[in-house]
């Protein structure tokens, strides 16, 4: 299936039912991309970036790929991967931070895309075949052997999709082909062992890959980009530009930290080995046996006075300059230590908490004494909270917020006492009921303002803008250029639902609303809302997606379940869904849906005659 771009001009009023381009000044090119199916006959794979579709359709007895329109060739099968990726790495840290298991935010799907979307490759059978396809292209042919037991992960390296790695799983052991060449030996899948993650390892730019590798019976390698590195080493890391490869060399007692293979630091051992972030930077902690304890090592150098029973934790700064490490004294003695100066002693301190703002200049952590918490922010210590407060940085570093459930002095009630929930910006109090408690915190692009919501009843969660109710509940987003802002919801006092652009209506919505993005020169505002489908071929009770610029209608797709599974709305609350719905660089608003019995890509580009302005000068009264 081969779609070509065609452009729309139309006039407002003219809505077409199965086709897409009913703008009124907006410029619309639809191209068709796929085939619209069940959830049985046809499962949709949407690109990170870029809004590129795969869909994995039955013909028949076959079944095979398409991909933005255009058909692969037939199989008797086509193979899920367990796992969509190799380095399970990034992925695990994404989902730690999320609080749930890496599987809800990354489930295992039958096409893989490179993360800008402009790469893709997918496993087929045929017979007892194995055919990897790539970028429409077939790159692997291989029997199935006896003891191939499954397609144990597919991934594109760094942003472009510098190479393609596929892992297929043996009785041996996991074997690994890189861009259609298979690699030295088998290597193990695991972590939480002495030797850390043995996965494959890629490097940030995605440009080099390493592993150890079982030779044989009796030989284990490192291989690095391809070839045996000579040496053994395991906790395998690169340096954040990608130049050095750092790895631990066992040596009987003896561990040494080894560069590029080459033994640097001889240790009793080492109990974490962190990069830093950029650059080529980094810090170890060293475990000393006589005496027993652990030091610090911060590039290459022991820092003094680092000397602690137990080390928890080490974050070191975005810009690789500093550090601060967590230090167990005792199960009730704890201090970070940063920079190799000593900080205030606690009861406790969470070690996930301990963060540096963007700008490196600031240091965070909360922490408890005798029952009570604390934002300590460059050691200054906020008042006590009850369990647990949490606060974060601006993007540029130079703002902080805090908040969390507080016993505020009130002489006129019970005990003297309430409950409250202060909000904390840049050291001003902003004191919320007991009832209210922070759902989102956002400051704007250029951080002179900020938002946030909670609290709130069955219309959703109550929004507030720069300290101050905006009487408004749903969600909100700021323009690019922070002056302007969006909310998505619902007006209590008016009863009325919609889109609210600085807290005027400029369009009223009687079901929901799935998407709203500003251009990003802050001049449109554009989103999809869920209408009555209308047109000869609307049937009773259906309804579409329709996805409006400047409060004028410019594209129209079908509200059905192949919608939803396009959309990822079908999984759970962590899925980490694809946008197939995507405002670009260049102002250009790319999206994907079912119209008919097609699945259609629209590029819609804002008209100069429209715009914010001409929106909010037409508001709905």
């Amino acid at each position: 299936m081969r779609g070509l771009y065609k452009t729309a001009l139309t006039v407002l009023g003219m809505l077409c039912a199965v086709s897409a381009a009913i703008a009124a000044d907006a410029k619309v090119e639809e191209r068709e991309v796929g085939p619209v199916g069940t959830f049985q006959d046809v499962n949709y794979v949407v690109s990170p970036h870029g809004v590129h579709l795969a869909s994995v359709a039955r013909k028949g007895s076959r079944m095979n790929v398409i991909v933005d329109g255009v058909a692969g060739p037939k199989f008797d099968e086509i193979i899920t991967p367990t796992a969509p990726w190799v380095d399970p790495r990034g992925p695990m840290a994404e989902a730690q931070a999320a609080g749930t298991v890496v599987n809800n935010l990354y489930p295992s799907v039958p096409v893989t895309f490179s993360n800008d979307g402009k790469r893709y490759a997918y496993l087929g059978r045929q017979g007892t075949e194995w055919v990897l396809i790539a970028d429409g292209k077939e790159l692997i042919r291989t029997p199935v052997e006896p003891n191939q037991t499954a397609a144990a992960g597919m991934q594109f390296t760094g942003d472009d999709g510098k190479h393609l790695l596929f892992a297929s799983s043996t009785f041996n052991g996991r074997e690994l082909w890189v861009d259609g060449q298979k690699m030295p030996g088998t290597y193990n899948s695991g972590a939480g062992g002495t030797e850390g993650t043995t996965d494959p390892l890629i490097s940030p730019d995605g440009s080099r890959y390493a592993y150890v590798a079982q030779i044989g019976r009796d030989k284990r390698t490192v291989i690095v980009d391809g070839k045996d590195a000579g040496f053994l080493g395991d906790n395998l890391a690169f340096t954040a530009d990608s130049q050095h490869l750092f790895a631990l060399v066992r040596q009987g007692p003896v561990v040494w930290l080894a560069v590029d293979g080459k033994p640097k630091i001889k240790t009793d051992g080492i109990n974490q080995l962190v990069m830093a972030p950029t650059g080529n930077g980094f810090a170890a902690v060293l475990q000393r046996l006589n005496p027993p304890g652990q030091f610090l090592v911060f590039n290459g150098k022991k820092v003094e006075g680092s000397d602690c029973p137990t080390f928890v934790k080490v974050v070191i700064s975005p810009d690789g300059k500093h550090f601060a490490a967590l230090c167990s004294m005792a199960s009730n003695v704890y201090f970070v230590l940063a920079d190799g100066k000593k900080g205030q002693q606690y009861d406790n301190i969470t070690a996930d908490s301990i963060a540096f703002s963007p700008d490196s200049a600031k240091l965070g952590y909360v922490a408890s004494s005798a029952g009570k918490f604390f934002v300590v922010i460059n050691e200054d210590e906020s008042d006590a909270f009850q369990p647990i407060p949490a606060f974060f940085f601006s993007a540029d570093g130079k703002r902080t917020v805090y908040s969390g459930l507080q016993n505020i002095s009130s002489p006129n009630s019970p005990g003297g006492v309430v409950q409250g929930f202060p909000l904390v910006i840049d050291g001003k109090v902003l004191k919320l009921t007991r009832a209210w408690f922070i759902k989102t915190f956002v400051f704007s692009p250029d951080t002179s303002r900020y938002g946030f919501t909670g609290g709130g009843g069955p219309a959703g969660p109550d929004i507030f803008l720069d300290g101050k109710p905006s009487g408004l509940t749903g969600n909100f987003l700021f323009s690019p250029d922070s002056k302007h802002v969006v909310c998505v919801g619902y007006r209590p006092t008016e009863n009325k639902h919609g889109i609210f652009l600085d807290g005027k209506l400029v369009h009223g919505i009687e079901y929901d609303a799935r998407y709203r993005a500003f251009t990003p020169d802050s001049q449109h505002l554009l989103w999809m809302a869920r209408e009555p489908a209308t047109g000869a071929n609307a049937s009773p009770g259906s309804f579409d997606w329709v996805t409006y610029v400047d409060g004028k209608p410019a594209a129209r797709c079908d509200a059905t379940p192949a919608a939803d599974q396009i959309d990822g709305w079908m999984y759970n609350q962590f899925q980490k869904s694809p946008p197939a719905w995507e405002m670009g660089a260049d102002g250009v608003l790319t999206l994907v849906g079912p119209v008919g019995d097609v699945v259609k890509r629209f590029k819609i580009t804002p008209s100069s005659d429209t715009s914010l302005a001409t929106m909010l000068a037409n508001t709905v009264k």
